[in-house]
């Protein structure tokens, strides 16, 4: 028996999405980017994750090197490392 399952997804996500599995359909092995065409997405997406950190960053770039650093890694490839990610959080104790 089939089972049904409901996502709610964003519509430049779900249109990934069904390339993806349009692509498989055809026998094509489909693959994952490692760092998504849509970077300003994935940085609200990490963002979101990671309100704390971002928080940090946000508030302190501009005055200290490393959180500009930081942003414009995060501006840059949509995410931060998770080194990257525990150094901010040191910070935050």
């Amino acid at each position: 028996m089939a089972k049904t399952i409901t996502i709610t997804l964003e519509a430049h996500v779900a249109r990934k999405l069904v390339a993806l599995l349009n692509a498989a359909l055809e026998g094509e092995t489909p693959s994952m980017p490692s760092v998504s065409p849509d970077k300003e997405f994935n940085a609200q997406y990490w963002a979101r994750q990671y309100g704390a950190v971002y928080d940090w960053i946000a508030a302190n770039a501009g005055k200290n090197n490393f959180a500009t650093s930081l942003l414009e890694g995060l501006q840059r490839y949509g995410s931060l490392t998770e080194r990257q990610v525990a150094a901010v959080e040191r910070n935050l104790k």
